[in-house]
């Protein structure tokens, strides 16, 4: 790319960090809670060998760990003595940059590939890397500090889409050579496999390479058919049919975590019909307003006439594919652009049993979208430089600056926790996050005042933890949070006696959601001592437990964990019975003894627990037990 374009985007990206720098604010949202704020491996680095492999398998819990992710958290911690969420905003907008930098060259080869000529695919480049950059969208997966792992899985799949795009380009004219190739297969599968350490989603990487072999390059090598286009037709082809497969096939992995969620496998793939659409409109109309940062008030498609929007959306989809498909020769941007939109929604955007929208999800995927975009632009302007010269250099201008200015108005709406809240109840006052959320930064806020200004602030936080009470009637997780909200600021409170009773008749076995187990889990340890209910309040809670969740091996850990909490021997001891009468449950019963022998200090138990947990685990991930009961010993 030319030095000047260069310059444009090192200028942008400057001012864009900057920003960030200046606005970042040092408050955690959600998931940073769990993965980064009350990670005790993270909070406890000490520089040795044990303390590093601890942080690095502290993340979610997948075949690949995201050890990558849970390294680049790590690092930062120890070269800053801790973790400052602030400052990993601003290592995520460098991140987003570099991210960036690789599109850009990315789509400057692709348009090669498409028939356009240099200069002209280096305009296009340039503009398709500012538009994803600046993407208002974006800015919550920057934000976001956990979502790093999203990041760092699309920093690694662009440098290996690349790879792929500069040894494949030259082919159209070149001849094949195996040893080029094999270079490049290594070095793609390598970039592929640490981008799946930083999140899964860098799996579809040799699925998006195959829809650009299949629709850019057309399988040719020195301008004749070659075995690749049908190596490339297989490899699109595959994907969708495991898929099927596991889909009539009835996989758990496919099946299996919806019974933890309130809809079906089914419904979910009829709602994401609704929510691409609804994607494509966030990134293509960002001053229409700011979206928010919680979509869980998203309405489930229960059939293709419910909502009717459901049906429409699919039938916009295959007119649309229809459309591209037909449309090839003439214009084979717009089939690859989307064969890449919907290939990168594939993993988390389909039948898999995870939540139905994040905007996150388009990190990637955008992309495609940036590059049709981009293009458009470049069209309009040269059809503007014969009438219209003047608009005609103005016009891209124009246009980043409509991106630039929601962008700006979003960066400052997420500098303040508060700010941030208020927009997300604004944009949807049906969804209880979006309480949530106003609550806590509400009660966080108070935490800085006093007098009456404190009192105004804790009642609002309380008023909007009952109205997510109200949104969602059924719910567990509202009842918690304004028992332990009660106990904590308005102590001796009558309305606590209301929310316990509500909590117990709301416990009647249904399959708990990761919510509503979170709030389960929560409402145990509120019980330990600091929120403590009446004692017949609380026993009727436990019963209610025990009793409604005797097969739920989640909830049967958390009630054991409290009886040993509150040195409730008898109590503990049945709990753990029950445990041993679970099918499947002998890794958590050794854990869970060793538990008990760590509390009782008993070191002979210790060693006799500790035994069976490392042999059960292949990665020795849980060595750090040897190292809880050798200090015990000492």
């Amino acid at each position: 790319m030319k030095s000047r374009g260069w310059l444009i985007f090192g200028a942008v990206s400057g001012a864009y960090l900057l920003a960030v720098a200046l606005l970042a604010s040092d408050s955690y949202l959600f998931d940073d809670a769990t993965s980064l704020q009350f990670n005790s491996a993270l909070r406890s680095l000490d520089g040795g060998a044990s303390s590093w492999r601890d942080a690095l398998l502290s993340g979610v819990a997948t075949p690949f760990g995201r050890i990558l992710s849970m390294g680049s958290f790590a690092l930062q911690a120890a070269l800053e003595g801790g973790l400052y969420p602030d400052h990993l905003r601003v290592v995520n907008a460098l991140l987003h940059g570099l991210s960036a930098v690789l599109l850009m060259l990315c789509a400057r080869l692709l348009f090669r590939g498409l028939g356009e000529a240099r200069d002209r695919a280096e305009t296009l480049a340039l503009i398709t890397g500012l538009l994803w950059f600046l993407a208002p969208l974006q800015l919550s997966t920057v934000l976001y500090p956990v979502q790093r792992m999203t990041q760092l899985a699309a920093l690694c799949s662009a440098a290996a889409y690349l790879v792929y795009l500069r040894w494949r380009l030259p082919l159209t004219e070149a001849p094949f050579i195996w040893p080029a190739a094999l270079r490049t297969l290594i070095w793609v599968v390598l970039l592929t496999l640490l981008g799946a350490l930083a999140k899964e989603v860098a799996l579809l990487l040799p699925w998006l390479i195959a829809w650009t072999e299949l629709v850019v390059f057309r399988g040719r090598v020195a301008r004749q058919p070659h075995w690749l286009g049908a190596l490339a037709v297989l490899a699109t082809l595959l994907p969708p049919i495991l898929l099927l497969w596991g889909w009539f096939g009835g996989w758990d992995v496919v099946h299996g975590g919806y019974r933890f969620l309130d809809f079906s496998a089914g419904e979910r793939l009829l709602t994401e019909l609704r929510v691409l659409w609804l994607y494509v409109y966030w990134l293509l109309l960002p001053w229409a307003g700011d979206p928010g940062f919680v979509h869980d008030d998203l309405l489930v498609s229960t059939g293709w006439l419910q909502p009717l929007t459901t049906a429409v959306s699919a039938a916009a989809w295959s007119g649309l594919l229809i459309g591209a498909l037909a449309l090839r020769r003439r214009a084979p941007l717009l089939l690859f652009a989307l064969g890449f939109f919907l290939i990168g929604h594939a993993m988390e955007s389909s039948v898999l049993a995870l939540e139905l929208a994040f905007e996150h999800r388009n990190y990637l995927p955008s992309f495609a979208l940036a590059l049709l975009a981009a293009w458009a632009i470049v069209a309009a302007t040269e059809r503007l430089q014969g009438s219209m010269p003047d608009l005609a250099r103005l016009l891209p201008c124009l246009l980043l600056l409509l991106l630039v200015i929601p962008l700006a108005q979003r960066m400052v709406t997420w500098s303040d926790p508060l700010m941030l809240a208020r927009s997300s109840v604004a944009a949807h006052p049906r969804s209880p996050r979006a309480y949530y959320l106003l609550a806590e930064a509400l009660e966080q806020s108070a935490s800085t005042r006093s007098g009456d200004e404190r009192v105004a602030q804790l009642l609002a936080a309380r008023e909007s933890y009952r109205t997510m009470a109200a949104v969602d009637g059924d719910a567990l997780a509202p009842l918690v949070l304004l028992h332990r909200f009660d106990a904590r600021h308005f102590p001796g409170n009558p309305e606590q006696a209301r929310w316990v009773a509500a909590l117990t008749e709301q416990l009647d076995g249904a399959p708990l959601a990761a919510t509503e187990f979170n709030a389960v889990a929560a409402l145990l340890d509120c019980l330990d001592s600091r929120c403590a209910a009446a004692p017949e309040a609380t026993r009727r809670v436990l019963r209610a437990l025990e009793q409604s969740y005797a097969g739920d091996l989640r909830v049967q850990r958390e009630l054991y964990r409290h009886y040993l909490r509150t040195g409730d021997g008898p109590s503990s001891q049945r709990i753990l019975q029950r445990i041993e009468d679970i099918p499947g449950s002998e890794g958590l019963r050794a854990q869970l003894r060793l538990e008990r022998a760590m509390a009782a200090q008993d070191s002979g138990a210790m060693l006799e627990a500790v035994v069976p947990l490392y042999r059960r685990d292949p990665g020795h991930r849980r060595q750090r037990w040897f190292g809880a009961v050798l200090g015990a010993r000492d």
